[in-house]
C-alpha cells in the first residue's frame, strides 16, 4: 500500500522510528502533523520547514481531538521506550503507552479517522518464544511491563477496529538500530 497525498498526523514524530517514517511520507507528497512531547525525540530529526510540529503529549486527550480533526491516517509511534524504566515506573508505562494509545483511539472514533499504523514490539510481546522466526499467532508472553502496555495496546486497537471500523495495522519491531538512535 502506498500512501501518498494523504493529511497525516504522526505521533512521535522527533523519535528514532518517527523521524525516519516521516522523512519517507514527505517523499510521497503527503501533509505531515508531527506531535511530540520531546521526552525521547529532539527536533533536530524533522524538517520543520517541511511538516507541522505540535510539542504535545498523547496523555492530552483534548489536544489528541483538537489534532486529529480532517486527518486522513494516524501512525502511532509515541511511547514511552525504554523497557529497563518500565520495571520500575510501571505506572508511567502504563500511562504513556495504553492510556495514551486510547487517546489516540479517542480522538480517532470521534474525528471518524478510518486508520492507524500502530509501533508494536516483536521480543517484548511473545517474551522468550520457543521458536523463531517467532509467527504472527504466537500466544503473547510478555516478560516486561513495556511488552505488556504494548500487547495492550494491540487489544485495544483490536476492540476499536471491531466496534468502531477503524483499520489497524500493527508493525511489530524487532531491535532496531541507526542514525538518530539514542538508546539500545
Amino acid at each position: 500500500m502506498v500512501i501518498k497525498n494523504k493529511n497525516i498526523l504522526v505521533t512521535g514524530g522527533c523519535g528514532f522510528i518517527g523521524s525516519h517514517l516521516v522523512d519517507a511520507l514527505l517523499l510521497k507528497n503527503n501533509k505531515i502533523t508531527v506531535v511530540d512531547n520531546l521526552s525521547a525525540g529532539s527536533l533536530e530529526n524533522i524538517d520543520q520547514k517541511k511538516v507541522n510540529f505540535v510539542k504535545g503529549d498523547i496523555c492530552d486527550l483534548s489536544l489528541m481531538k483538537k489534532l486529529f480533526k480532517d486527518k486522513d491516517v494516524i501512525f502511532h509511534f509515541a511511547a514511552q521506550p525504554d523497557v529497563r524504566k518500565s520495571f520500575t515506573q510501571v505506572y508511567e508505562d502504563l500511562q504513556v503507552n495504553v492510556i495514551g494509545t486510547i487517546n489516540v483511539l479517542e480522538a480517532m472514533r470521534e474525528n471518524n479517522v478510518k486508520f492507524i499504523v500502530f509501533a508494536s514490539s516483536a521480543g517484548t510481546i511473545y517474551g522468550e518464544a520457543k521458536i523463531s522466526p517467532v509467527p504472527e499467532e504466537y500466544q503473547l508472553q510478555p516478560i516486561s511491563h513495556y511488552g505488556a502496555s504494548k500487547a495492550a495496546c494491540e487489544v485495544y486497537l483490536s476492540s476499536y477496529s471491531s466496534l468502531f471500523g477503524i483499520d489497524c495495522v500493527s508493525l511489530r519491531y524487532g531491535n532496531i538500530f541507526g542514525p538518530r538512535s539514542t538508546h539500545g
